[in-house]
């Protein structure tokens, strides 16, 4: 397996404020399988829908904890790309994955036109902002994740994905995402301990099926590159 030092970009571990973990416990439990297999930082990315105006604040306790497990964290969200965001990127708020960071996750469910495509990313850069697509091998088109790529949208593959958690056809979407060079990093997306405890062995799978070299740009340059 490749050298220890991944990046989680993406997951939904941190309680109660998501649909992840309901206790403090189960998170902790999580956190140390993927120390075991060899991450050394993650980013905590709770949903959040731009147009509820909710702030995501976790707390003083759940902070304390984590702070006692020898793993890096940093706390962003996973955003839903809907009008509301425009606002949010006016005005400066968006949680970037890290403080350092101009880099952020959204997720996009509707099907979005060539040209809106383009106008969001042209709001992005007026504000320093570069968007990472989360999971779109699960609702996107290959040909359209490709013309976002093109106009500089960053593409983030669910590890899940690989191995047909969400069906079959999203695996071989997945795995054409990967043959056409169209990924730029994998994360998680883990919601719970069940899949955690799962995660050495689909990192080990990993680096057979897809190589070392390739396993360690997605899962560590690209995102040590961009986190700060």
């Amino acid at each position: 397996m490749s050298k220890k030092g991944y990046i989680d970009l993406h997951n939904h571990l941190f309680p109660p404020i998501d649909d992840g973990p309901e206790t403090i416990e189960e998170t902790l439990l999580s956190l140390n399988e993927f120390i075991e297999c060899g991450f050394d930082e993650i980013v905590f990315t709770p949903h959040m829908n731009p147009s509820s105006q909710k702030e995501i604040h976790p707390s003083e306790e759940m902070y304390g904890e984590i702070k006692k497990i020898p793993l890096k964290f940093h706390f962003s969200c996973e955003y839903l790309l809907e009008p509301g965001i425009l606002k949010v990127i006016d005005d400066g708020r968006i949680k970037t994955i890290s403080q350092s960071s101009n880099f952020f996750l959204v997720e996009m469910w509707i099907p979005f036109v060539d040209e809106a495509l383009k106008i969001f990313m042209e709001k992005c850069l007026s504000k320093n902002y570069i968007p990472i697509i989360a999971h779109p091998e699960r609702n996107q088109p290959i040909e359209r994740i490709r013309k976002m790529k093109e106009i500089g949208y960053k593409i983030q593959l669910n590890i899940g994905s690989l191995f047909g958690l969400y069906g079959n056809e999203i695996k071989r979407n997945a795995f054409a995402l990967l043959e056409n060079g169209l990924v730029d990093c994998m994360a998680t997306d883990a919601h719970d301990y069940g899949f955690s405890k799962q995660m050495r062995g689909y990192m080990e799978k990993l680096a057979k099926e897809i190589g070392e070299s390739e396993l360690e740009r997605l899962m560590i340059e690209f995102p040590r590159k961009i986190i700060g």
